[in-house]
């Protein structure tokens, strides 16, 4: 798990963007997974997205007429995954983010926190190669954040993707693996406070 660190307007979300396939970089290459995203047209660039890419966005994103485990069977009907397979998958992915209890819960039901786990469970149904996590934390209070930071990092390694999460907090980027700032458009690493 890498965080990225900088100011705002320093340009990691523009990084998140490009490094999703959501834009097209001005110069380089994306590869995820061995596969170039750069090459490839805008519909397929489309299915490797869904393929490679999970993404969990700074506010949930969730669909407010949908329960938490809908929210997740969504992308598994998006896949064309077999109904009772992708059933079992949300309900194990719901569990894994301490939300089994709260499966049929609308979004307007759940705490920021409970949301953002919902929104990585989401992230992970598509066994995405990255996960690309941009501000998971800014409307959180500081122990949420500590905890859905140490969610990320758990699953990270649960399920052995490369997570790329941009942070403004030194001290929540500290619990990643490694740590690099981003200035300007250039990342350098960073120094961070001591676990």
């Amino acid at each position: 798990m890498v965080a990225v660190v900088g100011a705002s307007g320093s340009g990691k979300s523009s990084m998140l963007a490009v490094a999703g396939a959501m834009r097209q970089p001005d110069s380089g290459r994306i590869h995820v997974g061995g596969i170039s995203l750069t090459d490839a047209a805008a519909s397929k660039r489309c299915h490797l997205r869904h393929d490679l890419v999970g993404f969990v966005f700074q506010g949930s994103n969730l669909l407010a007429s949908l329960t938490a485990l809908e929210q997740l069977e969504l992308v598994g009907r998006i896949g064309r995954a077999p109904r009772a397979a992708t059933r079992r998958k949300a309900l194990a992915l719901l569990g894994e983010v301490g939300l089994a209890a709260k499966a049929e819960r609308r979004p307007g039901q759940l705490s920021g926190g409970e949301r953002q786990r919902v929104g990585i469970a989401r992230a992970l149904m598509a066994d995405p190669a990255v996960l690309l996590v941009d501000e998971p934390t800014s409307a959180l209070d500081h122990q949420r954040a500590i905890d859905i930071v140490g969610l990320l990092v758990e699953e990270t390694h649960r399920h052995q993707i490369a997570t790329l999460m941009v942070t403004h907090d030194r001290s929540l980027a500290g619990l990643a693996d490694r740590v690099i700032e981003m200035r300007d458009g250039r990342l350098a690493p960073a120094a961070v406070p001591e676990r």
